[in-house]
């Protein structure tokens, strides 16, 4: 899965030139929190919700909502955009894309191919794909253990799920808070009637086990 098989295509951006008051406009109409800021055909910086509001009181702590907003009619965003934009192509691992914008603390990653801008993802989108490739919106079973960081004991786990006459909607591993030499694992799968015989045979063979049913 790549940036661009997520990324959304048609990007609100607003001109280098615009007045702030404008652009939290479009944002508010287009529910967007990030907006690419373009000067002729290239991104020149990017600016959110977020940083107008911080930047707003800094240069009108003793002014009123008149002339706050009065203010902002007169600002271009080219005095509060961001100029050192982080951005990624299209052919990137969606994962990676998560990655940046974790570790740079940021939302969103405009998404640009030779040179110009065909995009743009968000944490938003991120959300999106965790929701999906999870199933969390599934109904069914969730399996929840901790197993050997070893080969093969994934497709062991799914072994002994699947003679349970059921179909596996996601399954997902971290090493988040596991002990050492073990990792967490959870199996999502259509509803599992006899979840009883299920957990006695897991815990058997795992030291803890938690199922649930949605």
């Amino acid at each position: 899965m790549l940036v661009k098989d997520f990324m959304t295509k048609n990007v609100i951006t607003a001109h280098v030139d615009e007045k702030v008051s404008d652009a939290i406009t479009k944002m508010k109409e287009n529910n967007i929190k990030h907006l690419p800021i373009i000067d002729g055909d290239k991104i020149f910086g990017i600016v959110s919700i977020k940083e107008i509001e911080e930047y707003s009181p800094s240069k009108a702590t003793s002014l009123d909502i008149f002339e706050l907003h009065y203010l902002l009619s007169k600002i271009t965003l080219r005095e509060i955009a961001r100029r050192d934009v982080i951005t990624i192509t299209p052919d990137v691992p969606i994962e990676e894309a998560g990655a940046i914008m974790y570790k740079n603390r940021i939302g969103s990653l405009p998404v640009l191919e030779n040179g110009k801008l065909v995009g743009i993802i968000s944490d938003r989108d991120i959300f999106k794909l965790l929701i999906s490739i999870t199933a969390a919106q599934s109904k069914g079973t969730r399996i929840y253990t901790q197993i050997l960081d070893t080969a093969g004991t994934i497709a062991e786990i799914v072994n002994i799920v699947s003679t349970f006459n059921t179909k596996v909607h996601a399954i997902f591993t971290c090493y988040e808070n596991a002990p050492d030499g073990k990792r967490n694992v959870v199996i999502r799968t259509t509803q599992i009637e006899n979840i009883d015989d299920l957990e006695k045979q897991l815990q058997k063979k795992y030291d803890f086990v938690l199922i649930q049913k949605f």
